[in-house]
This record gives structure tokens, sequence and C-alpha cells, in this order.
């Protein structure tokens, strides 16, 4: 059951208050970065801190100044869900959807 818990993950929405390097967030996988980032834990870093506001774009400038190319890379990659709220997907399989 465990393994089929960690096959979940958030798919942000727009302004996303996902916390960016505590959550189990992706596109079709889990973004896993390379390097460590200085967080505050009473005021985590969000994946919307990264976006165009009220836009399902990442802000690409701030995203490549902050990570390093390899994480910056995996982070635009990722989809960001074409409305305000997340959306749990299935991280493993392209549809985002899990069946039995």
């Amino acid at each position: 059951m465990i393994a089929l818990h960690d096959g979940f993950l958030w798919q942000v929405g727009i302004d996303s208050s996902t916390p960016l390097f505590a959550s189990n967030w992706g596109g079709h996988k889990q973004i896993i970065l390379s390097e460590q980032y200085l967080d505050h834990p009473s005021q985590p870093i969000t994946c919307g801190d990264f976006m165009i506001p009220s836009h399902n774009g990442w802000d690409i400038a701030r995203v490549r100044e902050v990570f390093t190319p390899v994480d910056a890379k995996q982070i635009l990659q990722c989809p960001i869900a074409n409305r305000c709220s997340n959306l749990l997907v299935w991280g493993n399989h392209f549809s985002g959807t899990y069946s039995t």
C-alpha cells in the first residue's frame, strides 16, 4: 500500500501554494532536485513563487536565476494545471490516471 501511495504526486495549479522543497509534486514524475536550497520552515517557498502571477506559466528567468541548470530544466518541464488548485495525479503513467 505504501508503494501505491508513493506513486501519487501533486500537479501544481496556477499560483500554487505547494511548498517547493517539501512536497511530492511534478508533472508525469516527481521533481527531485539535485541540489539543496535554503528554505524557511515558518514561511516555505512555494511553487507559485516561481510562476507568472495568475498565468499558467513558469517565470523562466526567475527559475533559471535561482536553480542550477539541471534543476531549472526539471522545473520548467513540469506542466502547470490550467486551474488554480493543485491536482493529485498518478506519477507512473503519462495520463496521470491510476486504474486497476
